[in-house]
């Protein structure tokens, strides 16, 4: 029973209190049915275990202060996973943890501990960042919004916070203006908070309520922009990040009370409640100053695996003084977003743009026997203008400043926002609203994008230089999400610049194996320079808390280019679901990479991934023309399957007709089946020489169809200035390297680049080379 018992059980413990709550986390139900009751019954057993522990003689807790206390000691259920025991005095938890321990559906036990908070330079430089880039001495925001200009601003996301609470009277939330927070109603039809839930309390505390300045950093905009001389219409110009956004937002601040009551099971009792109000981003700035993979962190996990279109942001707290290893529970989760503070130009003292705060948490994660890097990103925490609470009273509107991860994580969270709505609106690949279908990206593309946007900050953290990506100070870099959102201006598409995999149908099924991308670059490109950035993420299931390495799948990056061979992390990285190689190019030359995504050891169910790689991608490699008749559909595949990217094949279409030029391969590489697998590969070419249109071979049928690069228009019909031209008779396929028999030649697919073999005399045509 004491190995069910938390190691860091006096850590969790809080202090100056009398008493305290146990977290009592059982056998999972959904696998154990056989073997266990419901949790309320499992509470009632243990709530008569206690019972008799308490008052029988010779019971263990006979006598103690927990049993004497007017009220007995209970075991609730919370949910099927969790059981709460409440009013354990704090210096009998042992013997009442023990106890419990040795009921045979109690899985995991530990301490509830004490959670705290973790307290309009960062709009620009989450959007255009720095000159020059990194930061440091010298440098100057840009102060541009290349995002907001696209016509982005969060329209249609619904962000979940849980935070001390939020004053829905102040001008950036209330439905109309001159409302307090009394005439305030919550629903889906709401100008900003469509759900309020007081699960603490209902509402804000004082002035300089944190909740209400994260909230405001996210999506706060005035609900006056047009009035004269109102306190809402002074404010129009100031605004969230995402200020078109919508909150779903929990309550969990008691009062002026120190610390906040946080749900007992985050995955059922909080992310679930937002999640059902429409919330598909959550932004969490609070958390307890213990590095370690607690119960809570395990949930943010579970939740993450079981709702793949949810990402979950938490700060990474604010003991950096403390030195390494002191991010807090949960930011240690694998699958959330932690985020670190970078200091702002304008926050006075010597304070500079691209230096990290000297407060931020730093990394890694988790025991320095298995340390994962954390956080994962930083933004601006230092300071940043925002809301402030209960100001003014009707018509309030002021603004306060605050420092803290608590600031950098919201900025970050409206970020996502933005990201999520470029890619919902159909802007990738052709870089124009609607021109591509929607996309529901997963948490982990959201994840993928923000850390492939970060840049490597240049300045210094407590004195010392930074350093570089990916660090335990400033993880993958400072967030800019013009590295990874472009429009359609200019000589290139987004997607001449960034390839994105997030394919829910295609996972990583077993251990080794492969897809592989062939990514050719070329010259340089006006923002993202002479680099090749790839990042991988993907969802790992959870852990068991206070496990020491936490990876249940282990997936690896792997960048072949210029003859070497890159490792993600740039080591063989067995701790960390997150990846990245980047790559310095040649100034002129054209240059190929391969780039592969490995199931090094795929131990729970299948894995979904998210990939995404930017830089001056080149796309223009038209094949040479097929002989009549077209070659065949590839064979049903013993080995291995073809693999799409995207989520669908009309997206996939898009991309190509973009330029986006790829080779993906999934093989399953067994010892019996080892570089055995059939490729699936895709290139746009103009077709017959006509400017603006490009050939396409769909991979569900094996037809070509024909993409106009100009509008983005799809057609099965050959285009009519290209019809003369398509009756001309084509070659016929070179001859093979190698003899072949009588009759057979070899050719090249344009629409996928394999090479198949074609009779001329029997007109049959296959991909596996005759006899």
């Amino acid at each position: 029973p004491e190995l069910k018992i938390s190691p860091h059980f006096d850590q969790l413990l809080p202090q100056n209190v009398s008493a305290v709550r146990l977290t009592i986390r059982l056998i999972p139900l959904e696998r154990h049915a056989h073997l266990r009751s419901s949790a309320a019954e499992i509470g009632s057993r243990l709530t008569r275990t206690l019972g008799v522990a308490c008052s029988s003689k010779g019971g263990v807790l006979r006598g103690r202060a927990s049993c004497t206390g007017g009220s007995l000691l209970r075991a609730d259920a919370e949910s099927e996973r969790t059981l709460m025991v409440e009013g354990v005095k704090r210096n009998e938890a042992h013997e009442v943890a023990a106890l419990l321990a040795a009921e045979p559906e109690v899985l995991w036990l530990e301490p509830v501990p004490h959670f705290f908070v973790m307290n309009s330079d960062a709009v620009n430089i989450v959007q255009s960042g720095s000159n020059p880039t990194g930061g440091g001495i010298g440098s100057t925001p840009i102060g541009t919004t290349p995002i907001w200009d696209m016509g982005i601003h969060g329209e249609d996301e619904i962000v979940g916070v849980a935070d001390s609470g939020l004053d829905t009277g102040h001008c950036f939330f209330e439905n109309a203006p001159d409302q307090t927070a009394a005439q305030q109603t919550y629903s889906a039809a709401s100008r900003k908070v469509v759900s309020y839930r007081p699960f603490a309390d209902n509402g804000a505390t004082g002035l300089r309520d944190h909740g209400t300045h994260v909230t405001g950093s996210i999506l706060g905009e005035s609900s006056s922009t047009f009035a004269t001389g109102s306190p809402a219409a002074a404010r129009a110009g100031e605004r969230g990040v995402a200020y078109k956004a919508r909150v779903s937002f929990t309550d969990i601040g008691l009062g002026d009370a120190n610390g906040l009551s946080v749900p007992n099971d985050l995955a059922n009792n909080m992310f679930n409640v937002d999640y059902n109000a429409g919330a598909r981003i959550h932004s969490n700035s609070w958390g307890a100053s213990i590095n370690a993979y607690t119960t809570y962190s395990a949930q943010v996990d579970e939740f993450s695996a079981e709702n793949d279109d949810f990402v979950i942001l938490f700060a990474a707290g604010n003991d950096g003084t403390e030195g390494p290893g002191s991010i807090g529970a949960p930011a240690t989760a694998k699958n959330c977003i932690t985020v670190g503070a970078s200091e702002n130009s304008n926050s006075g003292g010597q304070r500079r743009d691209g230096n990290m705060a000297v407060f931020s948490s730093q990394g890694p994660a988790g025991p320095t026997t298995a340390p994962r890097y954390k956080p994962d990103v930083a933004a601006p925490g230092f300071f940043v203008t925002s809301a402030n609470s209960n100001a003014d009273g009707a018509g309030e509107c002021a603004t306060t400043e605050m420092a803290g991860t608590s600031m950098a994580t919201p900025v970050t969270a409206g970020a996502v926002a933005l990201v999520r709505q470029y890619l919902r609106e159909g802007f990738h690949p052709l870089g124009v609203k609607g021109a591509s279908p929607s996309r529901t990206p997963s948490g982990a593309l959201l994840k993928a994008m923000i850390i492939n946007s970060a840049i490597d900050m240049q300045g210094t953290y407590q004195g010392q230089t930074i350093t570089p990506v990916p660090s335990y100070v400033q993880g993958y870099g400072r967030i800019q999400l013009n590295r990874v959102l472009f429009d359609a201006t200019g000589q290139k598409t987004p997607g001449d610049r960034v390839l994105i995999v997030d394919d829910p149908l295609k996972p990583i099924a077993l251990t080794n194996d492969e897809h592989i991308f062939e990514i050719a670059t070329a010259g340089t490109d006006a923002i993202l320079g002479q680099q090749l950035k790839v990042t991988l993420v993907w969802t790992d299931p959870p852990a068991q808390p206070f496990q020491a390495n936490v990876l249940v799948n282990d997936l690896d990056l792997v960048v072949e280019s210029a003859g070497a061979t890159q490792l993600g992390n740039g080591q063989k990285d067995v701790l960390n679901n997150v990846e990245q190689v980047t790559l310095p190019l040649p100034n002129t030359a054209v240059a190929s990479h391969t780039i592969k995504v490995i199931g090094a050891q795929v131990r729970q169910g299948s894995q979904k991934y998210a990939l995404v790689v930017s830089g001056p991608l080149q796309v223009t490699s038209p094949p040479p023309s097929p002989p009549h008749p077209p070659p065949p559909k590839p064979p049903a595949a013993p080995y291995a399957e073809a693999v799409v990217l995207g989520v669908s094949v009309p997206l996939l279409a898009i991309a190509l007709g973009a330029g986006v030029s790829f080779v993906c391969i999934k093989r399953r590489r067994s010892a019996a089946a080892r570089g055995r697998g059939y490729a699936l590969q895709g290139a746009g070419n103009s077709y017959g020489g006509i400017p603006g249109w490009r050939t396409v071979n769909d991979p569900s049928s094996g037809q070509t169809y024909y993409v106009n690069l100009q509008t983005g228009a799809a057609q099965w019909e050959v285009p009519e200035t290209a019809k003369a031209q398509a009756n001309v008779p084509p070659p016929p396929p070179p001859p093979g390297q190698q003899t072949l028999p009588t009759g057979w030649s070899q050719g090249v697919d344009p629409g996928t680049g394999r090479t198949y073999f074609y009779n001329a005399n029997t007109l049959q045509s296959q991909w596996v080379r005759p006899e």
